[in-house]
């Protein structure tokens, strides 16, 4: 089987998430539908999240045929009182500017991550956060929205300057089960990626932090993977070719060619897969040793059996259009960045606007930049047809 290190750990963690519940609630998120206006709110995670772009190319890629919009207006240092973005003016408060910003971006579906911050508090502080969340979800007037609240994740003792990170974790233990119970309590969903990412570095003993704090690039694509392939979600994209009865499942089979050697098939897959790898049956072989490739090179090669029962394989054309989708989904999150969080915010929306104040009308003109950036979204997020050739060898 063609599987990576990495691609085999995850997909043990998906089977852990599936079975044993690290996401027990997530369910009650069900699928984002037609329409859906997704935002992130919350700390540094969430902040740093619309730099690499994965969570949200992930979402897209995973319901191609649905028109699902997302805002990111995350702040990094920021508390569920909203206390980072205390810089803009007073009135309104940082907190009221919080609820502000929620409203302005207009959601059906909110996804928090709030807590981090915590690794270094005490009890009367996590008291306090329990508090202020459940007020800020009073606040925020859920009433037809959905939500998803996401544990911090833990420090990185590989990566972290700091010679013992346990405490810090045993901290963000004790955080991700009380917004456990804040889910709960306020029929959100919940995801513990707390537990995910320990349960990842203790198979795979490798970090995907930049700092022993912040995930790199590669931990926000795993992440990615994570939601995807959540059941909750309706994930998954395996392939099944039944090449007696021409079908596919999981996909539309477009053409089948029979050759003296094999065949040649055109699909379209229904979605894309987890981050470049998709198990692949090829059913009705003969016995024998095969070959399958693309246009782009050979992606797997073996026996009858192998290829029966299913084999994960990476695509090379598709890793491509996912990379195109997401370098235009970075450019449309960099773009709203500069609308609702001008460098200058104070002076064109803020207490001292009379001075520059004029000039907001400019941040409205970035709005049709960012609908035609959706628009290319739009057309890269659906897959694409893949010729796929059988040879026996």
């Amino acid at each position: 089987m063609f599987m990576g290190n990495t691609s085999f750990i995850v997909c043990c963690l998906l089977f852990i998430v599936w079975t044993l519940g690290p996401e027990r609630s997530y369910s009650q998120l069900g699928q984002l539908l037609d329409g859906d206006r997704v935002v992130f709110v919350g700390d540094g995670f969430i902040e740093r999240a619309q730099r690499f772009g994965y969570i949200e190319a992930a979402l897209t890629s995973r319901w191609p045929d649905r028109q699902i919009s997302f805002r990111n207006i995350g702040w990094s240092g920021d508390t569920v009182k909203g206390e980072a973005r205390d810089h803009y003016t007073n009135p309104p408060t940082a907190y009221e500017h919080l609820l502000e910003q929620i409203a302005e971006s207009d959601p059906t579906v909110l996804i928090f991550a709030y807590g981090s911050n915590l690794a270094y508090g005490n009890d009367a502080e996590m008291d306090a956060f329990s508090d202020g969340y459940h007020t800020l979800l009073n606040d925020v007037e859920l009433n037809g929205k959905r939500c998803l609240l996401l544990s911090p994740i833990p420090h990185d003792q590989k990566t972290s300057p700091h010679p013992d990170v346990s405490a810090f974790n045993a901290n963000l233990e004790k955080v991700a089960a009380l917004i456990s119970e804040i889910a709960d309590k306020r029929g959100c969903a919940f995801f513990d990626l707390y537990s995910l990412l320990a349960n990842y570095y203790e198979l795979a003993r490798k970090s995907m932090y930049s700092n022993g704090i912040h995930l790199s690039d590669q931990g926000y694509a795993l992440v990615g993977e994570f939601l995807k392939g959540s059941s909750s979600m309706g994930g998954g994209s395996d392939l099944v070719i039944d090449l007696e009865n021409e079908t596919l499942s999981g996909g539309e089979l477009l053409d089948l060619t029979r050759k003296e050697n094999g065949f040649t098939l055109l699909l379209r897959p229904s979605q894309r897969p987890v981050r470049g790898s998709r198990s692949i049956s090829i059913k009705g072989l003969r016995r024998g040793s095969y070959r399958v490739s693309t246009p782009s090179g050979i992606i797997g090669s073996m026996n009858r059996a192998e290829w029966n029962d299913g084999s994960m394989v990476t695509i090379p054309e598709e890793n491509q259009q996912e990379e195109q989708l997401r370098a235009a989904i970075i450019e449309k999150n960099a773009l709203y960045f500069r609308k609702y969080r001008p460098q200058n915010e104070t002076y064109l929306v803020g207490f001292r606007k009379y001075e520059q104040g004029q000039n907001a009308v400019e941040l409205d003109l970035l709005d049709p930049l960012i609908h035609e950036k959706e628009n290319e979204i739009g057309r890269l997020k659906a897959p694409k047809p893949i010729t796929l050739t059988i040879e026996r060898l």
